[in-house]
């Protein structure tokens, strides 16, 4: 087969939601993760909703002159919610990748068990699987918020950022979802960077796809499963 273009490589992830579709019996891993992040992240959302009031009260000023009072509880009242609107947001693709990550890299073994694709490398423990992810979402935000950074910079710096964030996120998503496709394979740990080395522009078409339907909230954990499959049908058809 035909190695794909970045094109073809970005509807593989819908290539891995047909796929799903056709096999039942991935249906319970493909859901496990999208319930369960839903489950938290409406908790989150009730949990900043009632503490608002309660966090206004203590850090809103009481005392002073009525216009200045008025003017200051109502900055305090913005920056509360703008801080928390902020936190989970970020938390957002964190704790749903984390959370996500033992059900998706089992979706993918069971995706090349299924393509009758030999399997070499042994299934990880749950540890073993949080712990890396954990280091990569830390690893993820680092290098954001470096590129947030760069905003300081007027007008380039605005054009870099936007940029240079838009690679970087295709290329990590992409060495996200290929990972443990590699590992089944038997590849050495680190083999991924390798991968988006050797195919960048299929790394940013099949990243591309799901960094822009991930921009939409909830749709982006329901995309999950889809794209563990899809970087699985990917590595079966860019590697020997």
């Amino acid at each position: 087969m035909a190695r794909p273009g970045p094109i073809v490589a970005a509807t593989y992830p819908f290539r891995g939601l047909a796929f799903l579709a056709r096999r039942r019996h991935l249906w319970p891993l493909a859901a496990a993760p999208f319930l369960l992040n839903l489950v938290l992240y409406a908790a989150a959302v009730a949990l900043f909703a009632f503490s608002v009031p309660w966090l206004f009260e203590r850090l809103a000023p009481g005392e002073g002159p009525g216009a200045w009072r008025g003017v200051a509880r109502a900055l305090t009242g913005l920056a509360i919610v703008a801080g928390g609107l902020l936190v989970m947001a970020l938390s957002y693709t964190a704790v749903g990748a984390l959370v996500a990550a033992p059900f998706l890299e089992r979706l993918a073994r069971r995706t090349l068990e299924d393509l009758g694709v030999p399997i070499a490398g042994a299934e990880r423990s749950l540890p073993a699987i949080l712990t890396q992810q954990a280091r990569q979402v830390g690893v993820f935000l680092v290098v954001e918020g470096g590129l947030l950074a760069l905003w300081i910079v007027p007008v380039l710096g605005g054009i870099l950022q936007t940029v240079g964030g838009a690679w970087f996120a295709c290329v990590w998503i992409t060495r996200e979802f290929v990972q443990s496709p590699l590992e089944c394979l038997g590849r050495p740990a680190g083999e991924e960077f390798r991968f988006v080395r050797a195919h960048h522009a299929i790394s940013i078409g099949f990243g591309g796809s799901i960094l822009f339907v991930s921009l939409v909230p909830l749709v982006g954990y329901m995309i999950l499963p889809a794209a563990a499959v899809g970087g699985a049908l990917l590595v079966r058809d860019c590697e020997p």
